[in-house]
């Protein structure tokens, strides 16, 4: 994960990104023989905790987010997975032990391809793109770490 504060310059404190940057640093000057950094996703779970669709203004349920509902910038996957890559990991470290980063990414997703996926399944989601706010983008990362 990127150390958030450094990159922000301290606008943003988020002690789940940053704290594991740090921890990243540590595990690689410590030494050992082999060490492995598992990536997690945006989990699919989410969309039932954290990330829920909400009653919006106009009446529809859905999510009203600063994010651009066409990139595909949304590395998805199934919480489920991810124990499969810690175990593989352990099983080969010679192969994956090398500090490798492995990364669970069952999809590369937009909000749109999300909202049209769960439509897709008989629900009536939308979509709304606001305005960026620092101080909403950071209750965002904060209520997203806090899920975990």
């Amino acid at each position: 994960m990127p150390d958030v504060e450094a990159i922000s310059k301290g606008l943003f404190r988020v002690p789940h990104f940053t704290g594991k940057a740090k921890v990243d640093l540590i595990i690689k000057d410590a030494g050992f023989d082999f060490h492995t950094f598992v990536i997690a996703p945006f989990f699919y779970q989410n969309f039932i905790g954290a990330l829920a669709p909400q009653k919006q203004e106009n009446g529809s349920v859905g999510w009203a987010l600063p994010l651009d509902p066409t990139v595909r910038g949304i590395h998805m996957g199934d919480i489920t997975e991810l124990g499969k890559i810690v175990a593989g990991a352990f099983a080969k470290p010679s192969e994956a032990g090398n500090g490798a980063y492995l990364p669970l990414v069952g999809m590369l997703m937009s909000f749109n391809e999300i909202v049209d996926t769960l439509n897709q399944q008989g629900h009536a989601f939308s979509f709304t793109q606001v305005p960026s706010d620092p101080s909403f983008l950071r209750s965002l990362v904060i209520l997203l770490c806090n899920d975990k």
